[in-house]
């Protein structure tokens, strides 16, 4: 589904079927929604040493899978200096090369989006685990 990677237009973030591809510990997966998948919860325990139980999802794990996902999360939205820059004119690239620029980087800001979202409620519950 194109809604999924921010072509549609006026496509809610929130809808559960919004996914982003994050990199934990050697590991991707893609995240979204309220879950989250075994492989990364796997892979943090293991960078961790923690070894895992009936309650594999530990405060520390979702702790460690947040702040990657934040991490992640701001190096997509920033954009990278040795890229080109978007506002180049167009005598210098054609409109299709502009308009696929800022195509990308409407998908960049938009999974930056998803997964600040998903590491916020992974934090929230981590958090509530701790109380």
């Amino acid at each position: 589904c194109l809604g999924s990677y921010g072509f549609v237009p006026h496509y809610e973030s929130g809808d559960e079927r919004s996914t982003a591809e994050l990199y934990v510990d050697g590991v991707r997966s893609e995240v979204g929604g309220d879950s989250v998948p075994f492989e990364l919860i796997e892979a943090a325990s293991n960078a961790l040493d923690i070894e895992m139980d009936e309650n594999y999802l530990t405060p520390a794990v979702a702790f460690r899978i947040a702040e990657k996902a934040f991490d992640f999360a701001d190096e997509l939205y920033t954009i990278d200096e040795s890229e080109p820059s978007s506002t180049v004119t167009a005598v210098t690239e054609s409109e299709e090369d502009i308009y696929s620029s800022s195509l990308a980087i409407s998908l960049r800001q938009h999974q930056s989006k998803i997964l600040r979202e998903w590491a916020f409620g992974l934090k929230q519950f981590a958090a509530a685990q701790c109380a």
